[in-house]
């Protein structure tokens, strides 16, 4: 490599740092000023909200604002809506932290306010408790409600065992709460949180209607074939919900179960439905509520900061730097370690914080195995090659990345790939001109000369033998430069990718690199330089 290109390559390294940079930088600027936009537009008292309709809309993630949530402002909403005429939700929502939602519940339980909740598309996990907490419920034609399953906050990773219970256990008391207070069917909002429910309506002769748990219902039938108790079905009990399942209903199921009073086409006929005119709705505006990962540094649910977001980027470029390094060297030396160990400290990192799983490790592991068959089996670069490369591409896109199946991921898929396709490509073109400075000037340095070359010999015996004797002359110490090998002409003991072994008619084996081309096991080779410890060689042409 010529000066010329060295500093085009060096160009070329800081044009991705900047860029990489700016995109951010102009990201950041773009939330910023969607935000401005989207000021809340709250009164100063509650006094200027008097008698007025009061819209909050609910959407995406429901979490405090140092999440990039809206709690702070729905509760502000809320409390200055005391004097209002009524409080409408507007819910579509997949849900959030819970204890966000346990204070918004609380706040719309001990309003003196009438509160309606309007469910536009779904109203799931921490969104069906806000609506819950409403003193009715409609919903739009094909939405839905329940599924509330304490899960880590905006993620699908499930809890141990006991930390399960315990969430599970605090959920269920607010939703029983929420039932009691506005007059729900307590078991079914229970069986939206636990899936070792399994709920029987039954339907009596005098018009009685209820909803038991399958203990319950066992001893109702008990009672009922011993004669304690008279009454008798009009129907025949009917599974709500089998055990193992969590309560999710659609509209019109809702108003079947009582849950939902009616299903409705459009808001404006909940406003026609309530005798509430338009000029009487105040629609509150709330941050956006958008969770900017460029901008949090912190992988979304984290609280990771940018300085461990910073060592996860560097050891992906040692990983990556090193694995390339290594390719373009005779043996397994430092290069390869230095490769093991920084793909070792990003997934162990990624893995201690919740965000790997043994998905994304062994899909990793499985390109990694998939390019080493390609290597010492496979001549050329084909399928597995090809299957290997999207296979380390994949493990690495997707830890960086929530659980694609969380509720989190749901609405913000798009910005969290193009945040983990921007690092992982950026990481890669950083390494590769990493690898090609240092494969260029790292001989040059004290600290890698060790693993590089220290001087460049010219190609050809003769000019070999006319430096050495010039370097003799002029008193200069002379390393080993394994000069007995240059025109050796050998055999490719194994398949040389570039690198990889010969043997001569000695039976010696030699640890030797090409210039970069594939000489399968067997083909004639010739030495064609000596630099040190690298000796290269090319196909041998008589």
């Amino acid at each position: 490599m010529n000066t010329k290109h060295f500093k085009s390559l060096l160009l070329l390294f800081i044009i991705s740092i900047l860029t990489l940079q700016a995109f951010a930088e102009e990201l950041n600027s773009k939330t910023e000023a969607n935000a401005n936009l989207s000021e809340p537009n709250f009164p100063l008292s509650e006094d200027e909200w008097k008698d007025k309709v009061i819209v909050i809309p609910i959407r995406g993630v429901i979490a405090p604002e140092s999440y990039g949530g809206q709690e702070e402002n729905i509760l502000k909403a809320i409390k200055l809506a005391g004097k209002a005429r009524r409080i409408i939700m507007e819910i579509d929502s997949p849900g959030g932290s819970v204890e966000s939602c346990d204070k918004i519940c609380q706040a719309l339980i001990t309003s003196p306010t009438p509160t309606t909740a309007l469910v536009i598309r779904k109203a799931v996990s921490g969104g069906a408790m806000l609506a819950t907490a409403c003193s009715e419920i409609y919903m739009l034609s094909g939405s839905r409600i329940g599924d509330i399953q304490p899960m880590m906050m905006m993620s699908s990773k499930s809890l141990d065992d006991r930390t399960a219970e315990k969430a599970e256990a605090d959920v269920r008391a607010i939703m029983s709460s929420n039932a009691r207070h506005n007059n729900y069917p307590k078991v079914l909002l229970e069986a939206m949180v636990s899936r070792s429910f399994e709920v029987y309506e039954v339907n009596f002769k005098n018009g009685d209607r209820d909803f038991l748990k399958k203990h319950a219902y066992e001893l109702l039938r008990k009672s009922m074939e011993e004669g304690i108790d008279k009454r008798k079905f009009s129907l025949p009990p009917k599974i709500i919900v089998t055990e193992g399942k969590l309560l999710s209903v659609e509209a019109q199921s809702a108003v079947e179960y009582e849950i939902a009073k009616k299903v409705l086409t459009s808001k404006d006929e909940l406003l026609t439905l309530l005798n509430i005119t338009k000029e009487e709705v105040i629609n509150v505006k709330l941050s956006d509520g958008e969770l900017n990962p460029l901008k949090l540094l912190n992988f979304s649910k984290w609280e990771m900061g940018k300085g461990l977001t910073m060592l996860l980027v560097l050891c992906l470029i040692i990983g990556i730097a090193g694995t390339f390094t290594e390719m373009n060297m005779p043996g397994f030396g430092i290069p390869g370690a230095l490769g093991l160990i920084g793909f070792a400290s990003f997934f162990t990192i990624l893995f201690l914080n919740e965000r790997a799983t043994i998905f994304e490790i062994s899909l990793f592991i499985v390109g990694i195995v998939l390019l080493i068959v390609e290597i010492v089996l496979i001549p050329g670069f084909g399928v597995a090659g090809v299957l290997g490369f999207i296979c380390l591409l994949g493990g690495l896109l997707f830890s960086l990345v929530p659980a694609l199946d969380s509720n989190y991921m749901e609405l913000n898929f798009g910005g969290e790939m193009m945040f983990a396709t921007l690092i992982t490509g950026g990481v890669l073109v950083i390494g590769c001109v990493l690898v090609l400075i240092l494969m260029e000037r790292g001989g040059k340095s004290p600290f890698f000369k060790f693993m590089f070359l220290e001087k460049n010999l010219p190609e050809g015996k003769e000019a070999l033998r006319k430096g050495i004797e010039k370097e003799k002359a002029a008193g200069e110490e002379i390393m080993d430069q394994h000069t007995e090998y240059l025109g050796l002409i050998a055999t490719a003991y194994t398949p040389l990718r570039p690198s990889g072994k010969i043997k001569t008619d000695k039976g010696e084996l030699i640890d030797v690199v090409t210039p970069g081309d594939y000489i399968e096991k067997g083909k004639k080779v010739e030495v064609i330089s000596v630099d040190m410890n690298r000796i290269v060689v090319d196909l041998y042409t008589s």
